[in-house]
């Protein structure tokens, strides 16, 4: 399974561990900008969550892509449209239609309500990531709980930690 994702999920994802566990499991596909926000600004920042992110990158469990002609020109259209949504966001959305990827992770809700029009693909949260581990046995149900629970301290949204949790039952 293929995952396009947007710099704040993948941030969760490793800030509290869950990116280690799923890593494996599916394949992760990031634009350049998003790893340029992740791993580029966050290492200036000397944010340790970078540096995890770019050993990732580095072990091929992350893969960085380029947009093609067409899909820039989508990142163009979208940006001049979708006031409300940042560069990486758009290019995240871009580069799912470009892969043709099974799941589009973002935690923003604007982008997810863009993703879900534009591609018609239900977009996925670092929650429910955590549900999808349990579901598949990559974690007990009282561990994806804590997980879920921890997404909330990294910043995702009440109503998204909210959602996870009601998934987890």
């Amino acid at each position: 399974m293929i995952i396009c994702s947007d710099s704040s999920f993948l941030i969760h994802l490793v800030k509290i561990g869950l990116f280690q566990v799923v890593g494996g499991k599916f394949t992760f596909t990031i634009p350049s900008k998003v790893k340029e926000e992740t791993v580029d600004e966050g290492k200036q920042k000397g944010y340790p969550d970078a540096y995890k992110i770019e050993e990732e990158i580095n072990k091929g469990r992350i893969k960085v892509r380029e947009l093609d002609a067409m899909h820039r020109k989508m990142k163009e259209e979208m940006t001049s449209k979708f006031r409300g949504l940042g560069e990486g966001e758009i290019e995240a959305i871009s580069l799912a239609d470009q892969e043709q990827v099974d799941l589009v992770s973002v935690d923003d809700e604007y982008a997810f309500k863009i993703t879900k029009k534009l591609l018609g693909i239900p977009p996925v949260t670092s929650g429910s990531i955590a549900v999808r581990a349990v579901e598949i046995g990559l974690l007990p149900k009282e561990e994806g709980r804590e997980t879920i629970l921890n997404l909330k301290k990294v910043g995702l949204s009440p109503e998204y930690v909210y959602e996870a949790l009601e998934g987890l039952k």
